[in-house]
């Protein structure tokens, strides 16, 4: 995995150098992980080093230029570019377009988190296996059959009656400009009714706007 060349001496003389100092209390630190997580690192103490901020935006300059795997070399620049857009450190041109050159979205190409990128043969392979055909009727059957099977023993559908992930639909009371108070099953369609956007008129409910375009919620107190 690792190419031990002047970029590796380099970045263990700096490690170790780290390893065997106390910083003082002003300075600012973040703990950075010798041998990366993502590439099979622990949380043991031997495996954690404190370094200042320009060390460890260094350290990280550094890994990408002694791996010589490509799985892992692609983690390493996709953790540099977040350091380098997410963290409040100044990157120079050269740098930044250097960092975005080898970028690859985690996900390319990838079945999963865990696997390697899929080979373009296999690709082809996924492509063309229903393409332009229609699914077997015994296929169907079977899928009918098994829906059937897990609802008889007592599966429900995770959004049944579910408008998002805290729970049933709940019944609301809209005011209207006017004042007339219009009752329904849900915010959902009341707003669908009264030609009012959904998220406006969730940020009412929550309290987080006072109103929208006039309409209020009537809450439970007002009741």
């Amino acid at each position: 995995m690792f190419t031990h060349n002047k970029y590796h001496y380099t970045y263990y003389r700096l490690i170790h150098r780290a390893q065997q100092r106390t910083l003082d209390k002003d300075v600012k630190f973040e703990v950075h992980h010798i041998i990366p997580r993502s590439l099979g690192g622990s949380d043991n103490n031997d495996n954690l080093v404190k370094l200042t901020l320009k060390e460890h935006w260094i350290c990280h300059r550094l890994l990408v230029k002694f791996l010589d795997d490509p799985i892992s070399l692609r983690k390493m620049y996709n953790a540099l570019f977040m350091m380098a857009v997410k963290d409040y450190r100044t990157v120079n041109g050269r740098i930044y377009q250097s960092i975005k050159e080898n970028v690859i979205p985690w996900n390319k190409g990838l079945t999963g988190i865990f696997k390697p990128p899929l080979k373009e043969e296999t690709k082809q392979k996924l492509r063309s296996l229903w393409k332009g055909k229609t699914r077997p009727q015994e296929h169907k059957d079977a899928m009918k059959a098994g829906w059937e099977r897990i609802k008889r023993e007592g599966y429900q559908p995770w959004n049944k009656g579910i408008t998002g992930s805290k729970g049933p639909c709940r019944s609301v009371t809209l005011i209207s400009p006017d004042g007339e108070e219009l009752s329904y099953e849900s915010l959902k369609k009341a707003c669908i009714d009264n030609n009012l956007i959904y998220t406006k008129m969730s940020s009412v409910n929550s309290g987080k706007l006072s109103q929208y375009k006039g309409w209020t919620v009537k809450s439970l107190n007002m009741a």
